[in-house]
C-alpha cells in the first residue's frame, strides 16, 4: 500500500531500506536486487536502497550471537543499492563489505 501511496503523488525518489532479519527471503542477494529493480520499474522512480552491514564485531559483548562469536563473522550482509526509473542498477549492489554508494540521478 505505500508503494501505491507513493507512486499516486508522483514521488521521483523512493527511498527502501531493509529490514534487519537476515533470512533467507530478504536477503538472498538476487532476490533484493530483483525486489528493488521491480520497485523502482513498477513506480517509474528512483530507488535508493540502503541496507546494513555488520559482523560480531558490531555487537555488544553480551549479545548471544547465534551466527558465531568470531569477531568477523557476518550478521548482517548489506545489500544497498540505487536503481534507475527503468531498473537499470545505478550503483551497487554492495554486498558484505562496508562502503558507500554515489549515482547521478537527473529527476
Amino acid at each position: 500500500m505505500v508503494r501505491v501511496a507513493v507512486a499516486q503523488v508522483g514521488s521521483q525518489i523512493f527511498n527502501v531500506p531493509k529490514t534487519l532479519d537476515d533470512m533467507e527471503m530478504w536477503c538472498t542477494q538476487a532476490i533484493w536486487k530483483a525486489t528493488m529493480r521491480h520497485i523502482a520499474y513498477e513506480g517509474r522512480c528512483f530507488v535508493l536502497s540502503a541496507c546494513q552491514y555488520a559482523t560480531r564485531a558490531n555487537a555488544p559483548d553480551q549479545y548471544a550471537c547465534i551466527q558465531g562469536n568470531a569477531p568477523e563473522t557476518v550478521l548482517i550482509q548489506g545489500g544497498s543499492v540505487i536503481v534507475s526509473p527503468l531498473g537499470e542498477i545505478l550503483a551497487g549492489p554492495l554486498h558484505d563489505t562496508e562502503g558507500l554508494l554515489v549515482a547521478n540521478i537527473d529527476t
